[in-house]
């Protein structure tokens, strides 16, 4: 075999090793997390917000819009100059 052929074989090897080596490490790494998460048990409980807050903030919502709406509208250059 010529040298070309064995350095073309030994980067097809080298990389399915690593490929390999790298997917051996992902799922280690997954199954370590999940071996830490699965003693949690914590979950927070959460409440819906009042009806006059969703009111509020919806209504900041809409003076937000209007607002850059009228920010880009102000920073058009006129056609005429």
């Amino acid at each position: 075999k010529s040298i070309t052929e064995d350095s073309n074989t030994f980067k097809e090897w080298y990389k399915d090793k690593q490929s390999k080596l790298d997917e051996k490490r992902r799922k280690d790494l997954e199954d370590k997390i999940n071996e830490e998460l699965k003693d949690c048990t914590f979950t927070p409980k959460t409440k819906d917000c009042p009806a006059y807050v969703k009111r509020i903030a919806k209504s900041m919502a809409i003076v937000k819009a209007a607002r850059s709406n009228e920010i880009s509208i102000n920073n058009t250059k006129p056609d005429w100059k």
